[in-house]
């Protein structure tokens, strides 16, 4: 009997997954921590036929909750069950998903006529497919915290799970299309079509992020192809299958959407955050994007956290032995040290086929292109909203990294490394060579990561950690400017590069507010009001962490005098 090798790994990997511990949190957090509670209420609204006001603020995507009620149908669980369920379906499936593209890129890879290796029978071909395909999945589920959170309701997780999907089937089209199977390509379009849509409706910005990739791949295409090719598709192309094809993808992705509308008994659209910002002036200041500050925030959330901020106090705790909501508080490359591989694995391609000068070849690639370009966006805008940075950690935010993380993987997966980059004698040894880049994640991210970290602890930029920050405002009626000075702890005076502060205030007499982003020394003009009130400042590179803490002082109030009615 013929054994389905690919099933075999499927099964054993599901069966490791399960058995992974979660944090057994999961319906207590639910009613003591604010979002899971906001997401627990609007389940509860949709399946008591309201319309929740949480969805139609655009709090919560339509589509996050829509998946809520179809799990509670399918398992007859109450809300708070089946928002964990659809959490633990969600990262269980995730990785299914990109153990099937990691051996779809795999045995593509295998299956060019000028890397086969002349002993390298098909069924061989297959079985190490598998086998890379099964190491690498294993080797970034132990290598992420994603596991030990999976029960915790967070619209990241099916977020997640969408985005993967859509890269998948774009990859199945783009094989599909090129074989002109065209039955398979409509219905891997149907399909992404579905996905695509559904992803839009959980987390609105994942969903423009991967459009942005998939768009700059098509646009990278065009670009590289030659213009005699070009000129050949201008008369050859099929323009009614385009229109097909685009008709098809259209249709499967306003299905979706209007499937979350109905569900959720929404009137209008709404995007996830999008409505909620229009409405509130802080908000508003909140979900800008600031690039320039990319830097400061990457080092401070990847890897020491009180670069350029303090009292981020954090021990380092390895993944492998078990879970504790502790390890929130250490840096994103200690909560998810697979990135410490990933990330120099990026470049490292980017150099070497550089080199080879056979860079085209690598940014016509959907694998590569798409998931990177995903990932790029996402990082670079979370890092630079004023929401993000170390204060925050404590509360979960690598979730965020979630999708990037996978999109890395994609990025920095073994079918990549070709062996264009390995020298003629060598390729004979594909198979063999793509086995060690299987073997360099673990000992990195792993090995180095977790276990010998431990003991050596990490990065550290000590001149550049704040000990105490000083505030002085000047109002001169309703004209105000901060000065700011920011000390380390051998008293020297440090400067934030490209500081910013928002600051908040609101009239208690008539009830409005004002928000406004400044500059140090940058004058800002406050809300006429004939009563004192105060007036809350935070510091853009520490992140916007709420309500001002005495314990942490991350954030500082100041009382202006009333204006002259």
């Amino acid at each position: 009997m013929k054994i389905n090798t690919t099933l075999v790994f499927a099964v054993l990997l599901l069966l490791i997954v399960l058995i992974l511990p979660d944090s057994g949190q999961g319906e207590i957090v639910q009613l003591s921590w604010w979002d899971q509670s906001v997401f627990l209420k609007a389940l509860q609204d949709v399946l008591s036929g309201k319309s929740s006001g949480s969805v139609e603020n655009g709090l919560v995507g339509s589509g996050y909750i829509t998946l809520g009620v179809l799990v509670t149908k399918l398992f007859s669980t109450d809300p708070k069950n089946s928002l964990v369920l659809l959490n633990r379906l969600s990262f269980i499936l995730t990785t299914l998903v990109f153990f099937i593209s990691a051996f779809f890129l795999i045995n593509h890879a295998l299956n060019k006529p000028q890397d086969i290796p002349e002993t390298l029978s098909m069924n061989s071909k297959i079985k190490t497919s598998n086998l890379i395909a099964f190491i690498y999945t294993i080797t970034v589920i132990f290598s992420s915290n994603f596991v030990s959170f999976s029960d915790i309701p967070w619209s990241h997780f099916p977020a997640t799970l969408m985005g993967i999907s859509c890269m998948l089937l774009i990859f199945y089209i783009e094989d599909s299309y090129k074989k002109r199977h065209s039955r398979k390509t409509l219905f891997g379009l149907s399909l992404l079509g579905f996905s695509l849509g559904l992803l839009l409706q959980i987390r609105s910005f994942e969903g423009i992020a991967l459009l942005l990739g998939i768009g700059t791949w098509l646009l990278l295409l065009a670009l590289m192809s030659p213009i005699v090719t070009l000129k050949k598709i201008k008369y050859r192309v099929n323009y009614f299958q385009v229109i097909k094809y685009t008709i098809v993808l259209g249709l499967s992705s306003l299905a979706t959407f209007l499937t979350s509308q109905i569900v959720t008994r929404q009137k209008a659209i709404s995007l996830l955050y999008f409505g909620l910002r229009d409405n509130h002036p802080v908000l508003k200041e909140m979900y800008k994007t600031y690039p320039d500050i990319f830097l400061v925030k990457f080092v401070q959330v990847f890897i020491d956290p009180n670069f350029f901020s303090f009292n981020q106090n954090y021990e380092i705790k390895p993944l492998i032995f078990g879970f504790n909501f502790d390890v929130f508080k250490m840096p994103f490359l200690l909560q998810v040290p697979f990135l410490i591989y990933a990330i120099p694995a990026v470049f490292t391609l980017l150099i070497f086929y550089g080199y080879k000068k056979n860079i085209k070849s690598l940014l016509k690639k959907a694998s590569f292109v798409i998931p990177l370009i995903t990932g790029l966006i996402l990082t670079v805008a979370y890092l630079g909203s004023p929401l993000f940075g170390s204060p925050h950690l404590k509360y979960g935010v690598v979730r965020n990294m979630m999708l990037v993380t996978w999109c890395l993987a994609l990025v920095a997966g073994p079918w990549h490394f070709s062996p264009t980059l390995l020298p003629s004698s060598s390729r004979r040894f594909f198979s063999q060579g793509l086995v060690y880049v299987c073997i360099l994640p673990i000992l990195i991210s792993v090995v180095y990561g977790q276990i010998i970290v431990h003991y050596t602890g990490f990065w550290e930029f000590e001149k550049m950690h704040i000990k105490k920050i000083e505030l002085e405002e000047n109002c001169q009626s309703l004209i105000c400017s901060l000065n700011v000075n920011s000390y380390n702890n051998q008293g020297q005076v440090i400067k934030i590069p490209n500081q910013r502060y928002i600051v908040a205030g609101s009239c208690p007499s008539t009830g409005k507010r004002m928000a406004t982003t400044v500059s140090p020394d940058q004058s800002f003009t406050l809300l006429p009001c004939s009563e004192r009130y105060q007036v809350d400042v935070y510091p853009i590179n520490m992140g916007f962490a709420g309500t001002p803490d005495p314990e942490m002082p991350i954030s500082w109030q100041f009382t202006p005098p009333p204006s002259q009615k």
